[in-house]
């Protein structure tokens, strides 16, 4: 049985796919995040606060000698405040990127110190955004923390290859504008702060928000056959008309 690691199992992309992972009968899942919401014989439930440093920086990869594939799938994040800078929260600041980018290179560091001699082929998926790319009025932490862990999963991938590992690959696979708890609370953002809610808004009104469930089918063929992807950056490209 391969494992699979999920930060966010709590809701959205990372309860669908750890849901969605769970149905094929050949995956066990490693599901962290603060709130439990999946019962399963194949899942275990690790109760972490991913945006709390004195919480995370205490986990460990479990000992797994059977394992064929290791995966970590590092999903967990946080919009942050919708506002400009200089009108943001010192803790919102913090929090959210301890969240989105220390968190994840925690993880990432610890899964390959864990695991780099273990014969198992290893996967570790980091859920970008376009956001990553682009300026975003309102997200400046969002943006730049996602943009942090696009660069962290590139030098990852150098390192890799520089080191002549081969049995382990890197993915940086941003969903498109998914129907999550995250679009809810951009659909509330204030007008003042952020210009292109309108355009949100209509993401939900013109039915182009990409279901969850059909994104975490996407994350599941990248997970079972990642030979299929030679690029490390992945845009599944779903959306509410496929």
């Amino acid at each position: 049985m391969d494992f699979v690691y999920i930060t966010g199992t709590g809701s959205g992309i990372g309860k669908a796919l750890a849901e969605q992972l769970l149905t094929t009968g050949k995956y066990k899942v490693i599901g962290i995040s603060r709130h439990q919401r999946i019962e399963h014989p194949h899942y275990l439930h690790i109760t972490l606060d991913l945006s709390k440093p004195r919480q995370f920086r205490k986990f460990r990869f479990e000992h797994i000698p059977t394992a064929k594939k290791i995966v970590l799938i590092n999903n967990a994040a946080s919009l942050g405040e919708v506002k400009h800078i200089g009108r943001l929260k010192t803790h919102s600041i913090v929090s959210t990127y301890h969240l989105n980018l220390v968190a994840p290179a925690f993880l990432g560091n610890e899964f390959l110190r864990s695991y780099r001699s273990h014969e198992a082929e290893k996967l570790i998926i980091n859920i970008s955004s376009g956001a990553a790319f682009s300026p975003i009025e309102g997200w400046s932490v969002y943006c730049s923390s996602k943009a942090g862990l696009e660069m962290f999963s590139a030098v990852m991938e150098e390192e890799l290859q520089s080191d002549g590992i081969n049995d382990t690959r890197v993915f940086s696979i941003s969903p498109g504008v998914v129907d999550t708890a995250m679009q809810a609370r951009i659909r509330e953002a204030d007008p003042t702060e952020f210009h292109l809610l309108k355009q949100f808004k209509s993401y939900q009104e013109k039915g182009l928000l990409a279901d969850s469930a059909e994104v975490a089918a996407r994350l599941e063929h990248v997970i079972a056959f990642p030979e299929e992807y030679p690029s490390r950056t992945i845009r599944l490209q779903v959306d509410g008309r496929n």
